[in-house]
């Protein structure tokens, strides 16, 4: 009992300070960041307590980083978590040129949680999907590419509920990108969504009523929602000069 005594407040502070700085923490990442000794394993540890940006949209906190031969990326998502691994996984677009189509762009997905239409389970998750990035012909490559392209994730379940946790990372000679350059991404989180919803049909959806939907709670039917629902969001990253 002593314990939970003070264990309570101390969680309770824990949780207002994260959603405090959810809500101070800017929507896109506006700050160059120069990687030093990012570990491609799923863990975040060496990304600083807190990532870059807390996206609204896709209601994930992400940050983006570089040294002189990787754009990285990372990823936490722990509210609907469920959407950052269903069908669509998370799919990263990337431009060299400033751009609001994603025509044509490079871009790498991961995961590829459903292949020639059968569900992979998670211990199986050893394909990336890779379009239009020169010299890869393949749609599909393993994650113990050649290219060097790296990826990792991790799902935790805690008190108040799961996280994951995904790490990118791309090496910029594949995307033609150099330091001091400025990039311009697309960050697409398609759930188990098979096409984007109309803005009618978006508009539907946005009210959940228990009352219609005896046995669900409202944050259950917004997840529900949220995983069916297309999220993207556009952003702009000038890569870092060493040090």
């Amino acid at each position: 009992m002593l314990f939970m005594k003070f264990a309570l407040p101390l969680l309770l502070s824990i949780l207002f300070t994260s959603v405090l700085y959810a809500q101070k923490a800017p929507n896109i990442q506006s700050q160059s960041i120069w990687a030093k000794q990012v570990k491609i394993d799923g863990k975040l540890d060496d990304w600083g307590k807190e990532m870059a940006a807390y996206n609204k949209e896709n209601n994930l906190w992400y940050s983006m980083s570089n040294d002189d031969k990787f754009l990285y990326l990372a990823v936490k998502k722990d509210k609907f978590p469920g959407k950052a691994y269903a069908r669509g996984g998370i799919k990263l677009f990337i431009s060299s040129k400033e751009t609001k189509s994603t025509a044509g762009l490079p871009a790498v997905t991961f995961p590829v949680p459903i292949i020639d239409g059968k569900p992979v389970p998670k211990t199986e998750w050893n394909e990336i999907d890779v379009r239009d990035i020169a010299g890869i012909t393949d749609t599909l490559i393993s994650i113990y590419n050649e290219q060097r392209i790296q990826v990792a994730w991790k799902l935790e379940d805690k008190d108040d509920g799961p996280i994951y946790t995904y790490e990118l990372a791309i090496p910029l000679k594949l995307l033609g990108i150099n330091q001091g350059q400025t990039i311009y991404y697309n960050m697409l989180l398609r759930g188990s969504g098979g096409k984007a919803l109309s803005p009618a049909e978006a508009a539907m959806m946005a009210n959940p009523s228990p009352e219609l939907n005896p046995g669900f709670s409202k944050e259950q039917l917004l997840g529900m929602i949220d995983r069916t629902i297309w999220s993207e969001f556009w952003g702009s990253y000038k890569l870092a000069a060493k040090p």
